[in-house]
Order: C-alpha cells, then sequence, then structure tokens
C-alpha cells in the first residue's frame, strides 16, 4: 500500500480507540462476481479504499504507474465462472521490526565516498597511445583501459581529466563503483612500476572522511528520499528521549542527596 502519510496515523497500540478508528486504521472493500465465460482475475486493483491516498501501490494514477501483472493489477485470486469473492480488510500502522510486511524497504547499501585522482605529470610521460588506452580505448593488451569510462583526454592539453558528472552516475547506479576503479588504479600503477619500482602512482582513489554513498531501495509504498527522512527523524527522537532520559535521572539523583 502507498503509505507517503503513515506519519498522520497512529500505532493501534498506541490509539485510544476501542479497536479501530480513522486515526489509525484504514479499511478496504472487495466485492467481485465472475459473469464472463472464463476465468476472472481478482487484483489489487478491485480493492476499495476508504482512504484516498492509501491505495495498492499499482493504482491507476499513483506514483510511478506501476502495472502489476500485464497492467492488470497484482492477482489476488481467479474466479470460474458464476463464482463470487466478498473482502473487508483494515490495515494498520506498523514497523518491519514487528513483522516484514511493514518494511518499506527491499535493500540498503552503504560505501564511503571516494574521490580519483590522476598524477598529470606522471600521466604525461606516456605516450599517446596509452593515454587513449587508459581513458576509454578498448583493447586486450595490459593493463587495459578504464571500465567505467569515467575519464577524458584533452587533445589540446593533452591531459587526462576526471568527468565528474560520469563519475556521480556511476556512483548512484553501482554500488561497487569504486572497488572497481581501485582494481584499474592498482593494475595501471603495477604496470607503470614494471620497469621502475620507484615510479610515482598514475592513479589514486582516496576515500572522503565524514562523507558516505547511501542506496536505498524501497518495495514501492514509499519514495526513498521519504524513507530516509524519516528514519532520521525517527533517529532524531530517540537521541532526544534519551537525553530527557539521562537529565532527569540525574536530577532525581540530585535531589536524594
Amino acid at each position: 500500500l502507498r503509505s507517503e502519510t503513515a506519519a498522520l496515523f497512529n500505532y493501534s497500540r498506541d490509539c485510544t480507540c476501542a479497536d479501530m478508528c480513522p486515526q489509525c486504521s484504514v479499511k478496504f472493500t472487495l466485492d467481485v462476481r465472475s459473469q464472463e465465460d472464463y476465468r476472472r482475475n481478482v487484483t489489487s486493483r478491485d480493492l476499495v479504499s476508504e482512504h484516498p491516498e492509501v491505495v495498492p501501490v499499482d493504482a491507476e494514477g499513483v506514483g510511478d504507474d506501476y502495472s502489476g501483472a500485464a497492467g492488470g493489477g497484482i492477482v489476488i485470486a481467479k474466479l470460474a465462472t458464476g463464482q463470487e469473492l466478498k473482502i473487508e480488510a483494515v490495515a494498520r500502522k506498523g514497523i518491519g521490526k514487528e513483522h516484514a510486511k511493514w518494511n518499506p524497504v527491499a535493500t540498503v547499501a552503504m560505501q564511503q565516498d571516494a574521490a580519483i585522482e590522476l598524477n598529470d605529470e606522471a600521466l604525461a610521460g606516456l605516450a599517446v597511445e596509452k593515454l587513449y588506452e587508459f581513458v576509454n580505448t578498448p583493447t586486450d593488451e595490459p593493463p587495459g583501459n578504464c571500465p567505467s569510462k569515467v575519464f577524458t583526454y584533452n587533445e589540446l592539453a593533452r591531459t587526462i581529466e576526471v568527468d565528474t558528472q560520469v563519475v556521480d552516475e556511476e556512483k548512484a547506479r553501482d554500488t561497487n563503483f569504486f572497488d572497481k576503479m581501485a582494481y584499474f588504479a592498482e593494475v595501471w600503477n603495477d604496470w607503470h612500476r614494471e620497469k621502475d619500482q620507484t615510479a610515482p602512482d598514475l592513479v589514486r582513489i582516496r576515500d572522503k572522511p565524514n562523507r558516505f554513498i547511501f542506496c536505498v531501495e524501497t518495495t514501492g509504498v514509499m519514495p526513498p528520499q521519504l524513507i530516509v527522512k524519516l528514519a532520521i527523524d525517527v533517529l532524531r527522537e530517540k537521541v532526544n528521549q534519551l537525553q530527557r532520559e539521562v537529565a532527569k535521572g540525574v536530577e532525581d539523583e540530585a535531589m536524594r542527596t
């Protein structure tokens, strides 16, 4: 279910109602009868919500137009001719710690951000053919070309430059990007030292302190930006609550003494 408005609802355990109310629950109904001469699929699009913003992720006109099963929604059941299905369901707010069905995230990956540094002086000593190979020319000869195509060759200055836009795109697309670049740097630096063990590095991958790349893949119920924001809000509230409890404990201890 689309859950962008989940923050507006109470948890059932915290709600003051006896069983369910609009502040903690959303009711769904389904009433389908198969009158066709062929089997009829009952899908998530047959569910009717009492709340206009709490609807199945594949509801028409919602989100990224996720089409479910072949554009007809997520199949719940299949009815033969003359069969009928009636359902009343209640959606309640919860967290993934209680049950996986409430988890809005499918996968999370984190890695430290890094910078690609080129040794212009050392690269200037390479033949032009090697510079082209370093950038993007396919070759079977070692050490090989850059796997992520993040370098460009400036013909006029005869220098290699880092395309920061491509780097940003690759970081967002591939969580193993810097691992690949570190291997690329290691291979080229080793090749450069084959004749002179004291030769400097051609390229280095350096970690950026206090900067991380955080990748969030959702289940479709919320945008990833909203999930991260809400998670930060929850952590902030827990820290504030801890501070309040510590301050209260210190105050109680002072009163006893």
